[in-house]
C-alpha cells in the first residue's frame, strides 16, 4: 500500500525539487520493484485533487477528465498512468489505485492542515473562522473509513479490482466549506466567521462515489458532524 510521498499542494510547493525526487521518483521505483517482484496485490494510494477544478453542476466519477492543478497531482497522475501501462503485460500483481477524499478526523500525528481539522481547530483555539472562497466543493473522508476502504481492497476478489481506480469516499460527505462551517457553528457559540474570495486554493470538485460502494460495498461510518465532534473531544481532553 503505497501512502508515502510528500504530502499536500503547500509542502511540494516549498520543496518542488524534493518532491519530484519522493512522489515522481520515488514511487516510480516502489512500483517497478513490486511488478518485478510479482507481488499478489499493489494499492497505490492517489488524491480526488487529480479532477482539479470542475463546474459546480458536474459530479466527478473516475472516467471523469483529470485537470491536475498543483505540482502534488500531477505527480498523483503521472503514477496512475505509469501503474496502468502495466495492465497489459503483468499477470502476476493486481494493481488498484484508490483516489482519496480530503481526510480529516484525530489521529496519532494529527495535521492541522486539512480543512475540517483545521476549522475546528481555530474554531477552538482563536474563537473565529477565516474561509476563503466557501462555496468550493470538495470530497471528505474520516482516517478510519480510508482504512476500511484498504481492507477492502486487500480482502476483494482480484477481479473486483484489478487495475481498478475508485474515488475512495462516500457522496454524502460532499461538502463546501460554507457547509462545514455551518455544521461547526452549532458546536461553538460566539464564533467570529470571515468569508473571503480570492483565496490561492482554486480547486473545486464534487465527486462520485457510486462504483466503490455498489463494487466494494463501503459506506462511510463517519460524518463530518462526527469528525467535527471527535476534534472537539480532542481538545476538550488537552483541557
Amino acid at each position: 500500500v503505497i501512502l508515502a510521498g510528500l504530502v499536500g499542494d503547500p509542502i511540494t510547493k516549498k520543496y518542488p525539487e524534493f518532491a519530484g525526487q519522493v512522489n515522481d521518483e520515488g514511487v516510480k521505483n516502489i512500483i517497478d520493484i513490486s511488478f518485478k517482484n510479482k507481488i499478489k496485490k499493489l494499492i497505490f494510494i492517489s488524491t480526488c485533487s487529480n479532477y482539479g477544478l470542475i463546474p459546480n453542476v458536474h459530479l466527478a466519477d473516475e472516467q471523469y477528465e483529470l485537470n491536475p492543478i498543483s505540482l502534488y497531482s500531477k505527480s498523483k497522475v503521472n503514477a496512475e498512468n505509469y501503474i496502468m501501462s502495466f495492465k497489459d503485460k503483468n499477470k502476476n500483481t493486481s494493481a488498484t489505485i484508490l483516489r482519496f477524499a480530503t481526510a480529516f478526523g484525530v489521529s496519532n500525528r494529527m495535521r492541522f492542515d486539512l480543512t475540517v481539522n483545521h476549522f475546528v481547530k481555530d474554531a477552538e483555539k482563536e474563537k473565529k473562522l477565516t474561509i476563503y472562497d466557501g462555496d468550493t466543493w470538495r470530497p471528505y473522508c474520516h482516517l478510519q473509513d480510508f482504512s476500511n476502504i484498504i481492507e477492502k481492497v486487500i480482502l476483494a476478489n482480484e477481479k473486483q479490482v484489478n487495475f481498478q481506480i475508485f474515488n475512495a469516499g462516500s457522496n454524502q460527505n460532499n461538502y463546501t466549506k460554507n457547509m462545514i462551517v455551518d455544521e461547526i457553528s452549532k458546536c461553538f457559540q460566539n464564533l467570529e466567521i470571515n468569508i473571503v474570495r480570492g483565496g490561492d486554493d482554486r480547486r473545486n470538485y464534487r465527486v462520485d462515489f457510486s462504483k466503490l460502494k455498489n463494487n466494494l460495498n463501503f459506506e462511510p461510518t463517519f460524518s463530518i458532524k462526527d469528525g467535527i465532534d471527535e476534534i472537539k473531544n480532542f481538545f476538550n481532553k488537552l483541557n
